[in-house]
């Protein structure tokens, strides 16, 4: 026997101080739980299989090949030595055996796989490890991916936190993403010991991005710099080992960078729609949400203006039929190519999957019901063309309109800056008078910037009155508003407008349209309140009456269990006297005839307990 053949079975015991961990081994977590009950076993019975090191730095130290779990309970067992099997080990050596003990040991955890893979990533091609390991590339390749989680998701799955769908869930998506996702709803998971999460295939889906769908070009190495086209992209899933996994797609999973382009794309856009005189960027949303503000923000750091329906009916007069003066009708419709029967038929079937009875089902239904099912085959058929005619009918009808639109000077070009067609020129239809503002160049961005700025210049001046005015009022040094003197005539009918605030919003319009013949929509604030200022006495009682009724008679209490059901009853005895007198004296009588049968049963219960 040679000595290197003695040196490789050589078990001696070595202080706990000479030995160090392999900063390359692929296990990477210990569960401390089981550390703490293998210390109390070890403390008990010893190590009953020694480790395997290796001699470093001339022999006065050494590296542990394997056996790191039983190297760390020995410390927390507080013993100065262990028992080593030492070997004559190169890097390569030790790396074969960490790879061997890892992925032999039963029941190895994904994380502890996925870094032993990776390790052997750096020296075999994907195919030989498929071979070397004798698992499918499926295997293998979902291992690898795991290597992509953060750290702090590494760790949740060693733990239980995550199973191994939510891990790959988030190991598709780029690291940056991942820290997003990471910092918005993993705060503090470290130290909350009921910590989980919930629904992760749902909320990340927030971080991939179909790139059929992007709203740049994908080729486009300039947008963002760093990352270069999306094409040949890492984070692109068809350039990436999930091809193992699914179907090759163009998904990307680098949320931040696909938002970056995305943003840098549109600022291009709407730098190019600033220098064409011809177009009004406009504004189209209901409501804006983040991705709204920011782009509307781009527009104000250019010095252009937004114009919104609300702002276009404010700075143009127009007609008195009182119709906005823009339309964005053809927003819509835009537009387009003429619909096709066969494309039509084929979006029906994908958006109804159902629609048609295939063959198979024929087949097997035939004999109860065959030509019932063909029948109502034909049925769907002959009314999903008569849609598609109905389709091509408005599609011609909105041609012939914008034909004459466009030729009358009523059609515009606008750029959607915020809204759901965002980033795109679009078609809006100019009404009333402002056809002649467009005739004379005054629907030109130039002159909107202007007029928007008068505008809002006006609306800065209004405010610093009203601002002035409220602290008459709210301050009152004279205390004119707490005296107790009768109401002035001014006084008096702004009680109108006090008490019309007061109703809720259906309740408002109500009263406008029933009683004033006004529309809260579209007539002027001025004209409503100017008019809430002049109420009749009959007009404002019936809003009084409004008010009471709303405020006054809540449903599912008491009549008498709060101060406004005590008042509400009190005049509903004065509009209503006899028949409240008949409700009360009929619950009354029921409530009678119950108690007086309560009393019977508890009778006959004392008399059978006698």
């Amino acid at each position: 026997m040679t000595t290197k053949a003695k040196a490789d079975r050589l078990i001696t015991n070595i202080s706990i101080s000479n030995i160090i961990a392999d900063p390359n081994q692929p296990r990477r977590f210990f569960d401390e739980s089981e550390l703490s009950h293998l210390a109390e076993s070890i403390k008990q019975y010893g190590v009953t299989s020694p480790i395997l090191v290796r001699p470093i730095e001339g022999g006065t130290k050494y590296m542990i090949v394997f056996g790191e779990r039983r190297y760390r309970a020995r410390q927390l067992a507080g013993l100065e030595k262990i028992p080593c099997m030492v070997r004559e080990l190169n890097d390569d050596d030790a790396f074969e055996l960490q790879i061997t003990e890892n992925l032999q040991r039963h029941d190895p955890h994904p994380m502890e796989e996925a870094a032993a893979f990776l390790k052997m990533k750096s020296r075999y091609s994907f195919a030989e490890m498929v071979e070397r390991i004798g698992r499918s590339k499926q295997y293998v390749a979902k291992r690898l991916l795991l290597n992509d989680l953060l750290p702090d998701f590494q760790e949740m799955f060693f733990k239980g936190i995550l199973d191994m769908k939510e891990a790959l869930c988030l190991a598709k998506v780029s690291k940056e993403s991942q820290e997003v996702i990471l910092e918005e709803r993993c705060e503090g998971w470290k130290t909350n010991s009921r910590f989980s999460l919930n629904n992760v295939d749902w909320w990340v889906r927030d971080y991939e991005h179909d790139l059929t769908k992007a709203q740049f070009d994908i080729e486009d190495t300039s947008l963002v710099v760093a990352s270069g086209a999306c094409a040949t992209c890492v984070h692109n899933s068809a350039n990436k080992l999930t091809l193992f996994l699914e179907d090759k797609t163009n998904i990307c999973n680098n949320g931040v960078c696909y938002s970056m382009k995305t943003e840098n794309a549109f600022r291009r856009k709407l730098e190019d729609a600033v220098k064409n005189p011809d177009v009004v960027l406009i504004d189209i949303a209901y409501s804006h949400d983040s991705k709204d503000e920011q782009r509307l923000k781009m527009a104000e750091e250019l010095g252009v203006s937004v114009l919104t329906e609300k702002s276009f009916d404010r700075i143009f007069d127009y007609g008195e039929d009182k119709k906005p003066v823009f339309d964005t009708e053809y927003i819509e419709d835009n537009i387009g190519s003429k619909p096709n029967l066969e494309e039509y038929l084929a979006e029906q079937k994908e958006d109804s999957p159902n629609w048609e009875y295939n063959a198979e089902v024929f087949e097997a239904e035939c004999k109860v019901g065959f030509k019932e099912l063909e029948q109502k085959y034909e049925e769907d058929l002959k009314e999903l063309e008569k849609e598609f005619n109905s389709d091509v009918a408005k599609w011609e009808a909105n041609q012939k309109k914008y034909a004459e639109d466009k030729a009358n000077g009523h059609v515009k070009r606008g750029f959607v800056v915020a809204g759901y067609s965002s980033g795109e020129i679009v078609y809006i239809r100019l009404k009333s008078s402002a056809v002649s503002d467009a005739s004379a160049g005054g629907t030109s961005q130039a002159i909107i910037d202007i007029k928007l700025r008068e505008e809002r210049a006006q609306e800065l001046d209004g405010e610093k009155i009203w601002e002035q005015v409220r602290k008459y009022t709210t301050e009152d040094p004279e205390e004119k508003f707490k005296s107790g003197g009768d109401l002035t005539s001014i006084e008096y009918n702004a009680v109108g407008v006090a008490l019309y605030e007061c109703l809720g919003w259906s309740k408002k319009s109500q009263f406008m349209e029933e009683v004033l013949g006004m529309d809260m929509y579209k007539d002027s604030k001025k004209d409503i309140a100017a008019r809430l200022l002049n109420l009749s006495s009959s007009e404002r009682h019936i809003l009084v009456r409004m008010l009471v009724k709303q405020n006054l008679y809540k449903s599912g209490s008491g009549h008498d269990n709060s101060i406004s059901n005590i008042a509400g009853f009190t005049v509903a005895k004065e509009y209503y006297p006899e028949q409240v007198d008949e409700t009360m004296a009929t619950i009354e009588e029921k409530a009678n005839k119950r108690s007086a049968r309560v009393h019977e049963r508890i009778e006959a219960m004392n008399k059978s307990n006698d």
